[in-house]
């Protein structure tokens, strides 16, 4: 008690800067208040609200269309060819040169297609085999079984 009786006039002092620094902040708001509402009387805020909300919503469904369509994209694309390898090699042995090529096209399921194109020395053979699964009903070459094992490494 006796501190605040000594110091009674520094206290009054301090609370009097106080109350006159609120005021000031008091009429500083006041001035961004009236400036806000001199805007606000062109626009209705209630207005502005109910808009961004129809735009929210139109953004809302626009996203639930994109990501469906996404999803249907996602799901082609796994059946895109998306493994492929090509190799030329020599089909008979110490005559002529790397003229044959084997060409594997698979999807990400390793379902496709392989294309062997044998070069003789009169004609050109071109011998297609099914791929399901990484495999074929049909026998496969020895280059053939490595394409198709390169294809997935």
């Amino acid at each position: 008690m006796e501190f605040i009786s000594a110091n009674l006039e520094i206290i009054i002092i301090v609370l009097s800067v106080l109350v006159v620094l609120m005021f000031i902040y008091i009429i500083l708001l006041n001035k961004k208040y009236k400036a806000f509402i001199k805007t606000t009387k062109k626009i209705n805020i209630e207005e502005v609200l109910i808009e961004n909300q129809k735009q929210i919503a139109n953004l809302q469904d626009f996203k639930k269309y994109f990501d469906a369509y996404e999803s249907k994209t996602n799901d082609r694309l796994d059946k895109c060819v998306s493994n492929v390898a090509i190799k030329k090699y020599n089909a008979f042995d110490g005559l002529g040169g790397e003229l044959s090529a084997i060409i594997v096209l698979l999807d990400e399921e390793g379902d496709g297609v392989l294309l062997n194109v044998v070069h003789t020395r009169d004609s050109n053979h071109v011998f297609t085999k099914s791929i399901v699964k990484g495999r074929s009903d049909i026998a496969l070459s020895k280059e053939e079984k490595e394409m198709i094992s390169s294809v997935f490494r």
